[in-house]
């Protein structure tokens, strides 16, 4: 018979078991659910957060480890490392063609129609120094108190709205058939510009999907990325996709993004880089997303400072293939 010291560490033990395998799983049933994101578009949410699982499912599994149940340790071990699986090859560089091409700098933002900080976005565009400015949710007040057309950006394609799918493209090479296409079930606009940049001629997309907060925003979103994806494949030049895609780079449907338009995924090289939201790091995953043609070479990306946004700012450096003439 246990005595009273025995009992009350056999009954602190059964419990702590239990509560642990609350946790345990929902995490294994989150990563699961987020393979079957085509069949649901609820289930689609829980695509986006692999590092909060790999995270939490590796410290669920130390702990069942230390407890000494290494059955459950090795199962949630398992887990753990499906979603390592998805996170880890963007920490490997795809292999580059070396070139004679030109650097240039791009800035691209969600800065959030209603945020107020028009300055602090200007003074960093200015501090970045970048070739090529990409924004999204700009209204014509965030136009006129960025006054980017003075600071050198000679060449623009806007579309100001005041229901955060204003986009804005400004350049300091010249843009030669630009303008909007309205894609998806809304028709939302997306910015299309062409630059010459040595002896090559690249093609900027940038483009806003609808936010999944329901099953019909879910399927416009989807709707608008198949869309932008046939509309990069009839181009024949080289490519540079820009877009708060309303989903992260383990969605389905960004794979399907990938695999139709064999753009590739700026993030390659320098890790997760997460971008929304900026009010909770516990929380934040990838959402802002350029895509470059595989000729064209990223040799730096990186997310900027807090700017006022629910969106972190993506700085990057490109090396666009061409000699110098």
């Amino acid at each position: 018979m246990l005595n009273v010291d025995q009992r009350t560490r056999f009954i602190f033990k059964s419990v702590f078991v239990i509560l642990l395998c609350i946790p345990t799983v929902i995490i294994c049933a989150a990563t699961l659910m987020g393979f079957l994101a085509r069949l649901w578009w609820g289930f689609s949410l829980f695509s986006h957060f692999r590092v909060q699982y790999a995270l939490a499912a590796s410290g669920l599994a130390l702990i069942w480890l230390i407890i000494q149940n290494k059955k459950i340790a090795l199962f949630t071990g398992c887990f753990a490392a499906i979603n390592l699986a998805l996170i880890i090859p963007l920490y490997f560089k795809p292999t580059m063609s070396s070139d004679n091409g030109q650097a240039i700098r791009v800035f691209f933002a969600n800065v959030h129609t209603a945020n107020p900080h028009h300055e602090i976005v200007r003074d960093l565009i200015i501090e970045s120094d970048p070739g090529i400015i990409v924004l999204l949710e700009v209204n014509q007040n965030w136009l006129d108190d960025l006054d980017l057309m003075d600071s050198g950006f000679t060449y623009s394609v806007t579309q100001p709205r005041e229901d955060n799918f204003g986009i804005a493209l400004f350049s300091r090479f010249s843009l030669s058939d630009s303008g909007i296409v309205e894609l998806g079930r809304y028709q939302l606009p997306s910015v299309y510009a062409q630059m010459q940049s040595n002896d090559e001629v690249i093609t900027i997309i940038a483009t806003h999907p609808p936010p999944p907060s329901h099953r019909t925003g879910a399927e416009a979103r989807n709707q608008q990325i198949a869309e932008v994806a046939q509309y990069v494949i009839g181009f024949d030049t080289e490519v540079i996709l820009f877009g708060d895609l309303n989903l992260s780079s383990w969605s389905p449907y960004f794979t399907d993004l990938i695999m139709v338009t064999g753009l590739r995924d700026s993030r390659l090289g320098f890790g997760v880089q997460p971008t929304w939201p900026t009010g909770n790091m516990l929380l934040q995953i990838p959402l802002d997303h350029v895509l470059v043609s595989p000729k064209i070479t990223v040799l730096e990306r990186y997310t900027g400072p807090y700017i006022g946004s629910d969106h972190l700012p993506v700085i990057l450096e490109i090396s666009v293939p061409g000699n110098d003439a």
